[in-house]
């Protein structure tokens, strides 16, 4: 969305849980490389609403270092 605005977003009373009281709402995910392959990282995401709408999030991501070497 350009500019921060706001494309859709469900009315307050459908959403009660979010829309009456402080509430975060998290989302994460995890991805691997397949086993054995080791020339790919796996990468971990996070991320977090930043309004009462549950429409802005905020997200980070990162990447595990490489390790090449036997693994046992």
């Amino acid at each position: 969305v350009e500019l921060g605005g706001l494309n859709a977003c469900l009315p307050a009373e459908q959403t009660p849980f979010v829309s009456q009281r402080p509430t975060i709402v998290f989302g994460a995910d995890v991805t691997h490389p397949s086993p054995g392959n080791m020339n790919q990282a796996s990468i971990a995401a996070l991320t977090a609403c930043m309004d009462m709408r549950a429409t802005r999030y905020s997200s980070a991501i990162r990447m595990q270092a490489i390790k090449h070497g036997n693994y046992k």
